[in-house]
């Protein structure tokens, strides 16, 4: 199950040796003392999950700099929209729109991963094919990745 939910996560680009090193992070996390914060199981393996992710999200406390990552991930991103700079979910329907129509990137869709211990964003790019199966395994390990809210 895990190893499924990273496969899809990183858009099956990792060597089954490397997924299976994350798996046994994710695993080993809640006896890890540098995740003793976490009140919850699921959240010290959510934790070790994203910090091995790193190279897919982008993590961010305003829009603006979450935009100026994603910016990084997709070329042809236009400018961030000042219009949308304070209301979440015209910018994220904005944001869906604008990677649905980028070349190369239509058959992709922006994921919201909630972690209970931040506000910050943070957000994945995956494969549309593969975004209902990522929510769906995400849940049966506790966690909620999700479509932003777009209304």
């Amino acid at each position: 199950m895990l190893h499924e939910l990273i496969h899809r996560l990183t858009g099956h680009e990792l060597q089954a040796e490397d997924v299976q090193h994350i798996v046994a992070v994710v695993d080993a996390a809640p006896s890890q003392h540098r995740y003793a914060w976490a009140t919850e199981v699921k959240d010290a393996r959510l934790a070790a999950l994203l910090e091995q992710l790193t190279d897919y999200l982008a993590i961010a406390t305003q829009l603006d700099e979450l935009h100026e990552q994603l910016c990084d991930w997709i070329e042809l991103l236009p400018p961030f929209p000042p219009k949308n700079a304070d209301v979440a979910p015209r910018y994220f329907r904005w944001l869906q729109d604008e990677i649905r129509h980028t070349p190369g990137r239509g058959g992709q869709v922006l994921l919201q991963i909630h972690r209970p211990w931040t506000t910050d964003w943070c957000t994945t790019v995956v494969h549309r094919a593969d975004a209902a199966q990522i929510v769906a395994l995400s849940s049966q390990q506790g966690w909620r990745f999700h479509a932003p809210a777009t209304a």
